[in-house]
């Protein structure tokens, strides 16, 4: 479940989104985790969804800085149709309250003009752009018909709006709406952010010992990696201070079971959803979405991907490298600089090149160092580039190679005689030709 509220006033748009999810059991409903984020800001934009986590997951790995409206909606139609295909016959979502829900509301200051666009499933992802006035406040999902109002009579009471906005995340702060609120200021400048702890009204219900591989619903339901908890399986009973205990929970690939001890299982070995820090998976398929880390990923055998590898994103002015390390200093590697646009290949010892047939180098030049050759270093076997031919001792000692002793070096004609005499180098007679007047 999830609330966001907008307002543009002085020039600025400021959003604001909760951080809380929560499933709901029998009725009930439980907090599951405060720290999901539901809004982010990709280049100039500030953009929320909302709706199953797997399709708003796929959706912000494919928006880009650059991306258009159209771009969006197209990326949101395919992820969204997709994942409805694979589902459709999946206990919990065709028959839960509100169908498979999902949305994108994006706020941004385009050429100076506000624009709030929002794209809906119920619509099939219509562009719906909207250029807020001054003091334009928009609220979407859970309890927005009460916080809307209750936000702009704080605002309208002199209250500052960071302050108004907080105290009504607060005022309607529930096992569906709560946790921290982000707030965006996207001003013609840039975007700035800050987080803040809303404070719960009433002590929340949560359920404990469980990591969030959830896909929350705008109607506060939520499904744990196609999770649907059968009243079957799970009663009032079996919850104890919260944590479920002793219960089995049917997915809709499979069956996760809690025993007494609270550990959780998975059925079928299969996973599919999000793994929070310090998780390990061993024996598991995990199926789509995204692997973010800001340290290492440390992969002991190979790596295979489908076709492509891309380092770095559209629009990042940043040097990439490509090293190649072993046990010893010597390391190569593939380098891009990004000022010269520059692609450079170094190699610790050897670099080779082996083709089955040809092997055609296309560029505007070729550059060779001072001591560079074609061949081996031996120079019976050298083609010498012109820095070598310009000095003496490599001219020498390519002369010393051929045998001139016999060689013709010179030609002299007597005119008394008519003899055409051919002389060696060193100026022995070599022949004589006698040309008749």
């Amino acid at each position: 479940m999830s609330l966001c509220l907008s307002l543009y006033h002085d020039n600025m748009i400021f959003v604001w989104a909760d951080s809380r999810v929560s499933v709901e059991v029998g009725g009930k409903s439980y907090v599951v985790t405060d720290e999901y984020k539901k809004i982010l800001q990709i280049g100039n934009r500030v953009i929320f969804m909302s709706g199953m986590s797997e399709i708003v997951e796929e959706v912000f790995s494919r928006i880009l800085p650059d991306s258009t409206y159209e771009d969006i909606q197209r990326e949101a139609r395919e992820v969204f149709a997709d994942f409805s295909a694979a589902h459709k016959d999946t206990p919990g979502y065709a028959d839960s309250r509100y169908g498979i829900e999902f949305g994108i509301y994006l706020h941004e200051i385009k050429d100076g003009v506000p624009v709030y666009v929002q794209f809906g499933y119920r619509d099939h992802f219509e562009i719906n752009q909207q250029d807020p006035g001054e003091a334009d406040v928009f609220g979407v999902a859970a309890h927005s018909d009460i916080a809307l109002p209750l936000f702009v009579r704080k605002i309208n009471s002199g209250i500052p709006i960071e302050l108004a906005a907080l105290r009504t995340f607060e005022s309607v702060a529930d096992e569906v709406v709560g946790g921290y609120l982000t707030m965006f200021a996207i001003g013609q400048d840039g975007i700035t952010c800050n987080r803040s702890a809303i404070k719960d009204r009433k002590p929340v219900t949560k359920v404990h010992d469980l990591s969030f591989p959830y896909t929350a619903t705008m109607d506060g339901s939520i499904y744990a990696s196609k999770l649907t908890a059968k009243t079957a399986n799970i009663s009032e009973s079996n919850f104890k201070d919260g944590a479920i205990i002793g219960s089995s929970i049917n997915v809709g690939n499979g069956q996760f079971t809690v025993d007494t001890a609270g550990n959780m299982y998975a059925g079928n070995g299969t996973f599919r959803g999000s793994i929070t820090s310090g998780s390990t998976i061993t024996g598991a398929l995990i199926t789509g979405g995204r692997i973010t880390s800001d340290t290492d990923i440390n992969i002991t055998r190979d790596i295979r991907v489908g076709n492509n590898i891309y380092l770095g994103l559209t629009g990042q002015t940043n040097d990439r490298r490509i090293e190649f390390v072993d046990s010893g200093p010597y390391h190569s590697y593939i380098a891009f600089t990004d000022a010269t646009k520059q692609l450079e290949v170094y190699a610790a010892n050897d670099l080779r090149i082996t083709s089955g047939l040809d092997v055609t180098i296309s560029a505007m030049r070729a550059t060779l160092p001072y001591d560079a050759y074609l061949g081996s270093s031996a120079s019976s076997n050298k083609i010498a580039v012109a820095a070598d031919l310009a000095s003496k001792a490599d001219i020498a000692d390519l002369a010393a190679k051929a045998d001139r002793s016999e060689a013709g070096y010179n030609l002299a004609f007597d005119t008394a005689t008519r003899n055409l005499k051919m002389y060696s180098a060193t100026g022995s007679l070599l022949a004589t030709v006698n040309i008749p007047a």
